[in-house]
């Protein structure tokens, strides 16, 4: 064809709005090297540990505050009563390998996303926590 020249269109030169290629490695080597994105990085571990060494540690503090706050009106503990104590070191067992199993171990993407399961279910711990505390510090508590 010998008018191609006259439809084709060429960029020749630059606007004001637009960045060369020297400033899109800049902006990109700038975005490599903010703490941002390392912070965000950590903070869903972070979260994640903190939230699961509260669920953890709430059973063994139900058990271990009426023995410091009320050490003289404790009553002998019977076999009944060790066998439950058996019984709530198996449930923490378990209840750390579930820990582990839904919030430590590494996700199979590795894009930047919210795992709706994983924070439907944090939240859901979270209040029954909250929950349980509450009910502790109401009736146990306050009771004594």
């Amino acid at each position: 064809d010998d008018n191609w020249g006259e439809t084709t269109t060429a960029v020749t030169g630059t606007s004001e709005h637009s960045l060369s290629q020297e400033d899109i490695v800049r902006i990109s080597k700038d975005l490599d090297d903010s703490v941002g994105l390392d912070c965000k990085r950590y903070l869903n571990v972070a979260l994640s540990v903190i939230l699961g060494l509260v669920v953890f540690l709430t059973p063994l503090a139900f058990l271990i505050l009426p023995h410091l706050l009320w050490p003289d009106r404790l009553k002998a503990c019977g076999t009944a009563c060790e066998g439950l104590f058996i019984s709530v070191a198996f449930k923490l067992l378990i209840l750390l390998l579930a820990v582990w199993a839904l919030f430590f171990r590494p996700p199979r993407a590795g894009l930047p996303r919210i795992f709706v399961f994983r924070a439907l279910l944090a939240t859901l711990v979270l209040l029954f926590v909250l929950s349980y505390w509450l009910f502790y510090g109401v009736r146990i508590l306050d009771s004594q």
